[in-house]
């Protein structure tokens, strides 16, 4: 256990800590200049990690349990009513969780060495839709689903940019429901870089976004669809393996080109079959055209890589209940949406060096290779993150808390291949009246 770095980790948190209690932070996310400028139960950095802290059951429960570890009691402290936070955190702006994840990021990015394919960040675009609270103000400002056997229901969409070997959310953005998913997938456009390579589903490929992509000086691998150009489908009926061809834009895609001013200048793109027993051939559209350096061998596991941002979108509908708001103003759902956003990013780079080290320690002779329980390590970082942002020193913490990923291991089984059941199941709603208290 003493060959884990722990120094990088605790650096991360005292460097996050320090933004949080900052002046200069605080006063970007306070919603009006006179908010916390007096001493309150309920302070500024408090509050941001009261709402970083995995929020899910009842309002009060989750105080009272917070202050008892804040004071290290052995009894839920009720010392702030629910009400006063509500009214303190409407004081605070959403954008210091969006900010505050960018640090984290950055920090990561900067003082360790990050996975890559093939030199590429290695980046999955795709979004997922959020049910909301039903409440005027949320629908007004989200808008609805129709719904053929209920009332219209207030829906979200949200979108992410993933970096799927690193796992962690580069940046994410929760918009109004009927906002098209390439547009969506536009407001990342700051957080990519040319080192850059996107992996892409059946949803996105066309023209004009391509040519957005490309006029970023980043490289794409889409799956598409058959029918969606002619090149494919002769492609398709050919039964090559791959084949470069050149797509043109559509009547559509010249009105958005205009539209963003982006280049009409027909598209060289590489056309790559992927065989899987059984199933129905993918074919997949890339930019990577260099036959030599990036051969056809590479790309059904490359592919397969986009499963990462399918696996975090689980995880927080399933683990951190993210539908599960702890408020029903338009506010609070950007609180929480973005607030455990960087809660998982959090908790991808604590398990990072456990995870080294356990990959390290691996001989060729075992039949597998092992991963920490991601599942589990939220669930360890709960309360034990208020410890994180509390104490000067976190490395007796971080110690124990490698220790216990390292015990809740579990291994890695290549190709296994489970056929997709198509069950309508009855979707939970969370009713604020009806949290659990435990």
């Amino acid at each position: 256990m003493a060959r884990i770095p722990r120094k990088f980790c605790a650096n991360l948190c005292n460097h996050l800590k320090k933004i949080v209690v900052s002046s200069s932070f605080i006063n970007r996310h306070k919603t009006a200049p006179e908010y916390f400028t007096r001493d309150r139960k309920l302070p500024f950095p408090t509050l941001i990690i009261f709402l970083i802290n995995f929020i899910k059951r009842s309002l009060q429960s989750e105080l009272d349990s917070f202050f008892q570890t804040l004071n290290g009691a052995l009894t839920p402290i009720s010392e702030v009513t629910k009400s006063a936070f509500v009214q303190a955190r409407n004081k605070i702006h959403h954008d210091a969780f969006t900010e505050l994840n960018q640090h984290l990021i950055s920090f990561v990015e900067n003082n360790s060495t990050m996975k890559t394919w093939n030199g590429f960040r290695l980046l999955a675009i795709d979004g997922t839709t959020l049910r909301l609270p039903k409440t005027p103000k949320v629908i007004k400002h989200f808008d609805t689903q129709p719904n053929a056997t209920d009332a219209p229901r207030p829906m979200a969409q949200a979108s992410q940019i993933y970096d799927v070997l690193n796992r962690l959310s580069i940046h994410a953005a929760l918009n109004p429901y009927r906002i098209d998913e390439r547009e969506l997938a536009m407001q990342h456009g700051s957080y990519i870089m040319p080192n850059d390579l996107l992996i892409l589903d059946r949803g996105y490929p066309a023209f004009w976004f391509f040519s957005w992509i490309l006029s970023e000086s980043v490289q794409f691998c889409a799956r598409v669809s058959v029918t969606s150009w002619s090149e494919v489908r002769r492609f398709y009926q050919s039964g090559k393996k791959e084949q470069i061809v050149t797509i043109n834009p559509t009547y559509e895609s010249r009105k958005k080109c205009l539209a963003y001013g982006l280049p009409l200048t027909p598209i060289r793109v590489r056309l790559v079959r992927i065989s899987i027993p059984g199933a129905e051939d993918t074919i997949l559209m890339t930019s990577l055209l260099d036959t030599k350096q990036y051969p056809h061998a590479l790309f059904r596991d490359l592919y397969h890589q986009r499963w990462g941002i399918e696996e975090n979108y689980k995880t927080m509908k399933s683990r951190l209940e993210i539908e599960n708001f702890s408020g029903k103003s338009v506010e609070s759902i950007y609180q929480d949406f973005y607030a455990k956003i960087f809660s998982m990013n959090l908790t991808a780079v604590l398990i990072r060096p456990v995870q080294a080290q356990i990959d390290k320690d691996e001989s060729n002779d075992q039949p597998y290779r092992y991963q920490i329980n991601f599942t589990y390590a939220l669930s360890c970082l709960k309360n034990t993150i208020i410890l994180i942002f509390q104490r000067s020193r976190p490395h007796r913490l971080l110690r124990n808390l490698f220790l216990l990923f390292q015990k809740t291991v579990e291994p890695i089984r290549p190709n296994r291949s489970n056929p997709r059941k198509k069950v309508v199941r009855n979707q939970q709603t969370y009713y604020t009246c009806y949290k659990p208290t435990a």
